[in-house]
C-alpha cells in the first residue's frame, strides 16, 4: 500500500529540470531533498484539497445501510492508496459505529466497520462497506463466584503455558477494576482476571508476578449455564515481583503443578489396579522372563498392569516419582494392556527362544513368524524391567493361533547355577566319564572364559584335558576316586556316534545325529537341513 502517489509526480518534475545530469552530486542531494519535501506537501495537499465526503452525507449512507438504534461515525476518516493493475488508486476511509437491536431484551449489538470512497477524476464516489465485527451490549456479566470456582475445576487450562512452570501455591483470583467485559456471542464472553504466583524462570531461579490472565467463558444459549472456560496468560502485563535462587538440584526437585496433578491422577489410576502380590527375588533376567510371561497368559488386563508396575525398574519413573512413569514407558504398557487379547491368543505357555542374551530375550509366537521382546537389568539382588516391544496379531488370527501347539516347548530349566572362575593352580574336582579325580587348574582359555585345561594329581604322566566349567567343580570333602589311570586314556562318553538326539538350542529342543566324538564335546547334525552342524557339550542333549 502507498500513501500518495507523490513520488511518480516528483520524479516527472525532476526529469523535466534535468537536475539528474548536474556535475554537482552534493547540491543535487539537497536540492532533491528539499524538491522532495515540497512536492510531497503539495501532492498530499491537492489530494485532501478535494472535496472529502461531506460527514452528514456519509452518516445519512450509515444509517439508510443499516437497521439501527443509534449510528455514529469514529474519527476524521483517512486517505491512502492501493496498487491497482499497476497504476495507484486513492481511497478515503471513514470507520462508523451502529447499535442495533437484538432479538434479547435489553441487548443491543454494537457493529463497527467503514465506509470507503474512491478518487475519481476530482471527486470522491462511494465505493463500499468494508467487513467489520462488533460485540454485544446490556447482558448481564456472569457470577463472578461461579467463575472462580470453573477456574479452580480446570486450572490448566487457565494457566495455559504457565501450568507446567508454576512451583508453590496460585493466590486467590481476583478481578481488575475494569475486568473490560467483551461479548462475542451472546454465548461468549472474553473478560480478565489476576493471580500472583511463582514460575521457574531459569534452572535456578523463581520468579514471582502478578499475572493478567484473559478468560473465555461459554454457555449453549442464553440463558444456559457456563459450560466451557479457557484462558491464557497475558504476560505483557506481568506486574514482577521478584526472583529467588536455589541450586539446580533444589529448583528439580520442587514439583511443578502439572506435576503434581498427574501425580495425583497417576495415584488414583494406580488404586483402581486390582491388588497383586509383591514380585519375588529373581536370581536371573529368565526368571523374571518366564514370570511375567506366564501373568500376560493368565491375568485380565488390569492386573497384568499391576504385576508390570511390581517389576519395573526405577529409571522407568519420572525424577522423584514411584507412580508416574516415563512417556515411552507408558506408551509399551498402554499398547500390551490394550492388546492383551492378542498376546494370549499367539504366544505358547513355552514359546520357542528366537534370542536370548544377558538382560534380553525374544519370544516366538506360536507360528514363528512374529516375536516379543523383553528386555531388563539386574537391580541389587533381583532383576526388573525396563522395556517390552509387541506386534499384536490380528484379531482374524486369534483362533488358528490359539490351537497351534507345534512350536511350543518344553518347560525351561530356570534354576541359577552358581557361577565359578577358577585360577591357575586351583585344586579342583573333575568329571570325566569314568569317574571324578583331583586336579589342578593349569592352564586358562584366553578365548573362552568357561573353558581350562586341567591335570589329574595322580597322572605322573602329566597329560592334561580341556574341560567346560560344567564339568569341574571346587575341591571339597572327598577328593574323588582314584580310579586307575589307564581308564583316562578311552574317550569321555555320554553319547556315541550315531546317536539320535535331542540338542537344546535358543530355538528350544530340536532333533540331531552325534556324528562326532570329541570327549567333551560333541558335533551334532539337525534333522532341519537348514541349521548347520553344531558343536555342543553333553549337558545341552538329551
Amino acid at each position: 500500500m502507498k500513501q500518495t502517489n507523490n513520488q511518480e509526480i516528483f520524479k516527472l518534475k525532476v526529469n523535466n529540470e534535468q537536475i539528474l545530469k548536474s556535475p554537482f552530486r552534493g547540491d543535487f542531494g539537497g536540492l532533491l531533498m528539499k524538491r522532495s519535501a515540497l512536492l510531497f506537501i503539495s501532492a498530499l495537499a491537492s489530494i485532501l484539497s478535494f472535496a472529502q465526503p461531506a460527514r452528514t452525507e456519509m452518516l445519512e449512507r450509515v444509517k439508510n445501510e443499516y437497521e439501527h438504534v443509534s449510528a455514529e461515525l469514529v474519527g476524521q476518516g483517512g486517505v491512502d492508496s492501493e496498487n491497482k493493475d499497476g497504476r495507484w488508486v486513492d481511497y478515503f476511509t471513514q470507520p462508523f459505529r451502529v447499535k442495533q437491536k437484538t432479538e434479547y431484551p435489553n441487548v443491543y449489538y454494537s457493529y463497527k466497520a467503514s465506509l470507503r470512497y474512491r478518487l475519481t477524476g476530482d471527486k470522491w464516489i462511494f465505493h463500499q462497506f468494508t467487513v467489520g465485527g462488533g460485540h454485544f451490549e446490556g447482558l448481564p456479566e456472569p457470577d463472578r463466584n461461579e467463575i472462580i470456582k470453573m477456574i479452580h475445576q480446570d486450572l490448566s487450562k487457565i494457566l495455559n503455558q504457565d501450568y507446567n512452570k508454576i512451583v508453590g501455591e496460585v493466590s486467590e483470583f481476583t478481578f481488575p477494576e475494569d475486568p473490560e467485559w467483551y461479548w462475542r456471542k451472546v454465548t461468549y464472553v472474553e473478560f480478565k482476571v489476576k493471580a500472583t504466583y511463582s514460575t521457574k524462570y531459569s534452572y535456578t531461579e523463581l520468579e514471582k508476578a502478578e499475572h493478567t490472565i484473559r478468560i473465555a467463558m461459554l454457555r449453549d444459549a442464553i440463558n444456559s449455564p457456563w459450560n466451557k472456560i479457557d484462558g491464557i496468560v497475558l504476560h505483557e502485563k506481568d506486574k514482577k515481583l521478584g526472583r529467588t535462587k536455589y541450586t539446580e538440584d533444589e529448583l528439580k526437585k520442587m514439583p511443578t503443578l502439572a506435576k503434581l496433578a498427574d501425580e495425583k491422577l497417576g495415584h488414583d489410576e494406580f488404586n483402581k489396579l486390582p491388588k497383586v502380590p509383591d514380585a519375588p527375588i529373581f536370581a536371573s533376567d529368565k526368571q523374571l522372563f518366564y514370570y511375567l510371561h506366564e501373568k500376560f497368559l493368565t491375568e485380565s488386563p488390569q492386573a497384568m498392569e499391576a504385576y508390570i508396575f511390581k517389576v519395573l525398574d526405577k529409571s522407568c519413573f519420572e525424577p522423584n516419582s514411584d507412580i508416574l512413569v516415563h512417556a515411552r514407558v507408558a506408551d509399551w504398557i498402554n499398547h500390551l494392556v490394550a492388546n492383551a487379547a492378542a498376546y494370549k491368543a499367539a504366544y505358547c505357555p513355552t514359546p520357542a527362544v528366537k534370542h536370548y542374551q544377558t538382560g534380553q530375550i525374544e519370544f516366538f509366537d506360536r507360528e514363528m513368524r512374529n516375536f516379543v521382546t523383553y528386555t531388563a537389568k539386574q537391580s541389587g539382588n533381583t532383576w526388573k524391567m525396563i522395556d517390552f516391544r509387541f506386534v499384536p496379531a490380528n484379531a482374524s488370527d486369534f483362533d488358528r493361533l490359539k490351537t497351534n501347539y507345534s512350536n511350543c516347548q518344553a518347560q525351561p530349566d530356570l534354576e541359577v547355577k552358581e557361577v565359578v572362575s577358577y585360577q591357575v593352580g586351583d585344586k579342583v574336582n573333575v568329571q570325566f566319564s569314568n569317574g571324578t579325580f583331583p586336579c589342578t587348574i593349569d592352564k586358562l582359555d584366553p578365548d573362552n572364559s568357561n573353558r581350562y585345561f586341567v591335570k589329574i594329581d595322580t597322572d605322573k604322566s602329566g597329560r592334561g584335558y580341556w574341560m567346560d566349567d560344567t564339568f569341574i567343580s571346587k575341591r571339597g570333602g572327598n577328593a574323588g576316586s582314584e580310579q586307575a589311570v589307564n581308564n583316562l586314556g578311552s574317550k569321555i562318553t555320554a553319547f556315541k556316534v550315531g546317536d539320535q538326539v535331542e540338542v537344546n538350542t535358543s530355538a528350544g529342543w530340536l532333533k540331531a545325529q552325534v556324528v562326532q566324538n570329541l570327549g567333551v564335546k560333541f558335533k551334532v547334525k539337525f534333522a532341519n537341513p537348514q541349521i548347520a552342524d553344531m558343536w555342543v557339550t553333553k549337558d545341552l542333549m538329551r
